[in-house]
């Protein structure tokens, strides 16, 4: 009897424990499902943003091969997404050869720990036209410490680069044609200085003119 009242406690405690032990299993589920929920939810919104954004991201693992580019990317560059993923950058033809020299060695200094500021390329577009963008990156750790890819993030600035070309040219017109305004006004005076030393053949003008002085101050006029 004694011997059956035990084992009747035993199973009475094992019960409680296997009760004890499903409520643990259903508040971790529960937590479980809490963080699967954020999870989702966080994707949606990294996709929405990474779908709409207007800069165009991008990231780059150790061999130089894409691994994520942007929906953005065909409105810069005119390639789809699944064009660039798993290609290396290198090979793409999506930069001039001095620019392309200048991103690889940037992708390798980031690879290798190294923070650079952001740098300007010149691409080549799908159907060859020729844009400009502002690139900056940043690494990308694994859990390990390991830097195992770069992620970046371009600008197009082409409009930007239009804009200070035609500034410049126009500063280089202006100071041409006032280089060319003042050389003319200078040698009229010149000419007029030295052809007329003394009074002009004009009854009403008379001029003074020093040719020591010529460049130094104006003439003296005086009325007959």
């Amino acid at each position: 009897m004694k011997m059956q009242t035990k084992t009747k406690e035993q199973l009475t405690n094992e019960l409680e424990k296997m009760r004890q032990r499903v409520a643990e299993l259903e508040k971790v589920d529960a937590e479980r499902k809490r963080v699967e929920e954020e999870l989702r939810e966080s994707e949606g919104k990294y996709h929405l943003l990474f779908e709409n954004i207007n800069d165009l991201t991008y990231s780059i693992d150790s061999e130089f091969r894409v691994t994520s580019v942007s929906p953005s990317v065909e409105r810069y560059l005119g390639y789809k997404p699944d064009e660039i993923i798993g290609k290396k950058f290198t090979e793409l033809n999506i930069m001039s050869p001095e620019h392309l020299e200048l991103a690889a060695s940037n992708t390798l200094r980031v690879l290798a720990g190294e923070k650079i500021p952001s740098s300007e390329y010149k691409f080549i577009t799908k159907d060859g036209t020729i844009k400009f963008g502002e690139v900056s990156g940043a690494p990308l750790f694994a859990e390990d410490g390991r830097i195992i890819e770069v992620i970046a993030v371009g600008r197009d600035i082409t409009e930007r680069k239009r804009a200070e070309q035609e500034l410049r040219e126009s500063e280089e017109r202006y100071k041409a044609i006032s280089s060319k305004a003042i050389s003319s006004m200078l040698t009229m005076l010149l000419w007029i200085c030295l052809a007329i030393p003394g009074k002009t053949s004009n009854p009403l003008i008379s001029l003074h003119c020093s040719t020591k002085n010529i460049f130094m101050k104006p003439c003296k006029s005086s009325i007959m």
